[in-house]
């Protein structure tokens, strides 16, 4: 075992976390992603607000938010 050593991954959990992953955390979480899958998790990130955005109107305008989940196709 090294004494002490940088740039190395770790385990935390049952997760290895590299030195270039990115950390995301809050009250309900943390999460690790891998800095090489960065780009693909923001394109899902911004599909999924746009989605979540374009939901307000509706669930205003319904005063349901199963009718925009219908809308939708959302689970």
């Amino acid at each position: 075992m090294i004494p002490f050593a940088k740039n190395i991954p770790v385990i935390c959990g049952d997760v290895t976390v590299s030195p270039d992953d990115i950390i995301v955390g809050d009250l309900d979480g943390v999460v690790v992603i891998p800095r090489k899958i960065l780009p693909q998790v923001v394109k899902l990130l911004r599909d999924f607000d746009n989605r979540e955005s374009k939901m307000l109107p509706i669930i205003k305008e319904e005063k349901s938010i199963l009718k925009a989940i219908e809308k939708f196709n959302r689970y």
